[in-house]
């Protein structure tokens, strides 16, 4: 099961990109969405995350997603990658023994594949930690 927080998350993201009539929904569409959740900071702080350049680097890598004019616009899909995602957190937060997936399992497993999930290299950088990769 999905937790609200992640569930509203990924509503949001969907909504965001298909009303900017972007083609994909990628990883850092999410991410963008989660930074503000009140685990998600607390998380990012105590690993010594700069959570507002991640928020500028993901805002960058979101506002250049393919996009199509009004006409050519045929909808909005999920990458592959976050597609990806979904599914390695949900198999996480299960081994874990977690009732639903919640947002940090979404962060976990972003920093666990990162390199596997072709993430934005720039994000990837701010994202990386060995406090954080340790957790």
């Amino acid at each position: 099961m999905i937790s609200k927080p992640l569930e509203l998350a990924l509503h949001a993201s969907f909504v965001r990109a298909h009303e900017s009539h972007q083609r994909w929904i990628t990883v850092e569409h999410l991410l963008l969405q989660l930074i503000d959740e009140p685990s998600i900071l607390e998380w990012l702080n105590s690993s010594n995350i700069d959570s507002a350049a991640l928020r500028v680097e993901l805002n960058r890598y979101v506002s250049k997603t393919e996009a199509y004019p009004s006409e050519d616009f045929r909808g909005t899909e999920a990458t592959a990658a976050l597609q990806a995602t979904i599914q390695k957190a949900i198999v996480r937060a299960r081994e874990s023994g977690a009732a639903e997936v919640t947002p940090v399992h979404i962060f976990e497993t972003v920093v666990a594949e990162g390199k596997r999930l072709s993430l934005d290299p720039v994000v990837r950088r701010h994202m990386s930690s060995s406090k954080w990769e340790e957790r």
